[in-house]
């Protein structure tokens, strides 16, 4: 194993092992650069050295490109780099294999990556891949340039149909056999503690993309890790004849996460969608809401009667307590319940007055004396009302007679009313009466304004 040892933000470890063949053909190296730290792996071709010096060849054709780079003075882009470097690979081993017979038809893959704080650009050619892991989980994997990558894109064969598969290393795409090749670059956004796992096919095709994932997180130490997974593909290979192919692994951690951000993922932007629907919908709603709640008001307020009676609820709602407390003392055996439950009567009876209450034109000195034993009467009649629709649930269970009977009751416990109320008539008042809670028990604000005026009417 070799530790990459840089001053940049970023630690990891290469190992390249012979496999169970006779020579290694993979190459690996790495380079700190001004345009971040450069790494490489590459798998040659073309049987016994020729493989050999066509991965070597590469490796240092890149890095020399890149180094040589430095002192251009000319600002390019980390992909451009990187893009040309491999292709500067590609024209070395080329023109090698075209000078020298014994080398003809030699080549390697590639796979290279430059990280830096701005992003991680990958560069690949052939079947070596580039991982990045988060957390255990792939987030990014290169994409093969083989005839079974092409099946499995296809979608004629499965990811692990195709790494069994006898044409599993066939590839359509290397340096050094044509004149001119075609890279493919990644632009990759990292956090910290990524990991970018650069390997040739001897390492990922030795076990399922399952089983890999969990080797690649089995230690929280590199080193671990590199020693691990050599071990694990030489037990597989002994396993299996013994045949298996040279073996290279290159790890890079991050210690800080890149400027680039990444892009969201199709199910983060499912979720955003779902979430900016439901806000979209509760918006509607809310607007319905306060739509209709104004309706009410609006309607209510053309009612001179509930007018007079909203006047004053809203003189007495700054005095809260002081009502709740005298009401408790004076009707202790009609409606102790509805007292001591405060926030029952907060939210049917002081939300209404306190949401809806218009201001109202000062009236003179006069007009106030006039007011005030109606105030008091219609204070007490607001305290009664309380009372009868918190014995809503009650008054609505058994037969029409039996209902009539509690309405009755409940009237009757408005002292200001009692008398009145024993002088109703008989069950064509009371149907009356309760028709009027069926029609709004599911509305209490319109209960309220429609039994204030029930009341008012017969009573004023």
């Amino acid at each position: 194993m070799i530790n990459i040892e840089t001053v940049l933000p970023y630690t990891g470890g290469m190992e390249s092992c012979i496999g169970g063949r006779k020579d290694n053909q993979d190459s690996c190296g790495y380079s700190e650069t001004a345009f971040g730290l450069l790494v490489v792996v590459c798998d040659g071709m073309g049987g016994g050295p020729s493989g050999k010096l066509a991965s070597s060849m590469a490796v240092n054709a890149i890095m020399q490109y890149v180094e040589a780079e430095q002192k251009n003075k000319k600002s390019r882009r980390t992909e451009t780099i990187l893009k040309n470097a491999i292709k500067s690979a590609n024209t070395a081993i080329y023109t090698h294999s075209q000078e020298y017979i014994e080398h003809q038809g030699m080549g390697t893959t590639v796979v290279a990556m430059i990280i830096n704080k701005e992003h991680a650009v990958v560069g690949h050619v052939g079947d070596s891949r580039c991982y990045q892991m988060r957390n255990g989980n792939i987030i990014f994997k290169t994409q093969d340039h083989s005839l079974v990558a092409d099946l499995v894109r296809a979608g004629s064969l499965t990811e692990e149909q195709a790494r069994v598969s006898p044409n599993s290393n066939v590839i359509t795409r290397s340096l050094g056999v044509n004149e001119n090749v075609e890279v493919e670059i990644d632009i990759l956004p990292y956090e910290k503690k990524d990991r970018f796992y650069l390997c040739s096919d001897g390492v990922w095709g030795t076990m399922p993309q399952k089983e890999l994932k969990k080797q690649f997180y089995r230690y929280p130490n590199i080193a671990n890790i590199l020693a691990s997974t050599a071990i694990l593909v030489d037990e597989i290979g002994a396993n299996n004849g013994n045949h298996h192919d040279n073996h290279t692994l290159l790890i890079i951690e991050t210690k800080t996460k890149s400027k680039l951000i990444a892009k969201m993922s199709t199910r983060d932007k499912r979720i955003m969608q779902i979430l900016a629907g439901l806000l979209f919908i509760s918006l509607i709603v809310n607007a319905i809401a306060v739509f209709n709640r104004e309706n009410i008001v609006s309607k209510s307020n053309t009612n001179a009667q509930k007018d007079s009676i909203i006047m004053v609820l809203k003189n007495e709602t700054k005095k809260l307590k002081e009502q709740l407390k005298e009401a408790k003392e004076i009707y202790a055996e009609s409606f102790t319940q509805i007292v001591e439950d405060t926030d029952l009567v907060n939210n049917k009876k002081l939300d209404f007055v306190e949401d809806n209450v218009n201001e109202e034109e000062n009236v003179t000195s006069k007009e106030n004396e006039k007011k005030v034993l109606e105030n008091e009467k219609m204070r007490k009649l607001f305290f009664g009302e309380m009372t009868l629709l918190h014995d809503w649930d009650f008054i609505g269970n058994g037969n029409k007679k039996e209902q009539a009977t509690k309405v009755k009751n409940a009237l009757g416990r408005i002292t200001p009313l009692k008398n009145e109320f024993s002088k109703l008539g008989e069950d064509k008042t009371y149907e009356e009466i309760i028709g009027l809670f069926d029609k709004y028990k599911k509305d209490n604000r319109n209960k309220l304004v429609n039994i204030i005026n029930l009341v008012k009417n017969k009573y004023k």
